[in-house]
């Protein structure tokens, strides 16, 4: 992947507890803001997710009730069996 970098504006004490952050994960800084990123993304998933599931139908959710048990037998079996 071809990147040009670039300068973002924080004040100091956010710039310095990123760094700290970062190192701690073994990370640069750059990897530590991406990994942020996608973190951030992932809990906006999660909450349209939930959004969907709460706000169906009483018959929807208990499909949906149906097919996660499913799934949850699906992978329980599948780690008896390695």
């Amino acid at each position: 992947m071809t990147f040009s970098p670039t300068t973002i504006k924080v004040p100091s004490p956010v710039r310095d507890r990123l760094r700290r952050n970062a190192k701690g994960r073994f990370r640069s800084l750059a990897e530590y803001l991406d990994y942020l990123a996608d973190l951030d993304e992932h809990k906006q998933r999660m909450a349209a997710f939930r959004e969907s599931v709460t706000s169906g139908s009483p018959e929807q959710r208990a499909a949906w009730r149906l097919e996660d048990a499913a799934w949850e037998r699906t992978e329980l079996a599948d780690g008896l069996t390695s």
